[in-house]
């Protein structure tokens, strides 16, 4: 039986802060930029965090999707919230 149902092939949320402000595209960083200003490197990370090093180079260069749980992993290790970190290609 088909319906007439629209469907929605994608929808782009804007990341907000805690406090329910948007963030800025420009007020994000990449992985490896926050790992460069904390002088971490992948494997230093991925010990901080608790995810496989395998998991960090993934999410550096961008392949495939990281999980949430990851996410926060990651971000609370680089001592910053999850929308602030550009999980997808610029």
């Amino acid at each position: 039986m088909a319906t007439n149902t629209p469907t929605v092939d994608r929808i782009v949320l804007e990341p907000w802060s805690r406090d329910h402000k948007p963030i800025p595209v420009e007020a994000r960083w990449t992985l490896r930029d926050l790992m460069l200003a904390r002088c971490i490197s992948g494997g230093e990370l991925a010990k901080l965090s608790g995810v496989s090093r395998n998991v960090v180079t993934r999410a550096i260069n961008y392949h495939g999707t990281t999980s949430m749980p990851s996410r926060r992993r990651l971000a609370q290790a680089l001592g910053v919230d999850p929308d602030v970190i550009a999980w997808a290609h610029p």
